[in-house]
């Protein structure tokens, strides 16, 4: 409703705010896995030391596997 009454006084809508939109090979996938908790606490204390999330440690770590 706000966007129609910002168009209708101004005669164009706002630009947009935030992150734009990922393209095609660079979306992530919803998933759901199981890991060993010796891996997760492994990941876990890297992100920790790193300053970093843990699930960005295990993609890291699969990214530079499959490579």
């Amino acid at each position: 409703m706000f966007r129609q009454i910002y168009k209708n006084t101004f005669g164009r809508l706002p630009p947009r705010r935030g992150r734009p939109p990922k393209k095609g090979a660079d979306k992530y996938r919803s998933i759901h896995i199981r890991i060993h908790p010796k891996a997760l606490e492994w990941a876990r204390a890297q992100a920790a030391r790193r300053g970093i999330g843990y699930q960005t440690v295990i993609n890291e770590a699969l990214l530079k596997r499959a490579a």
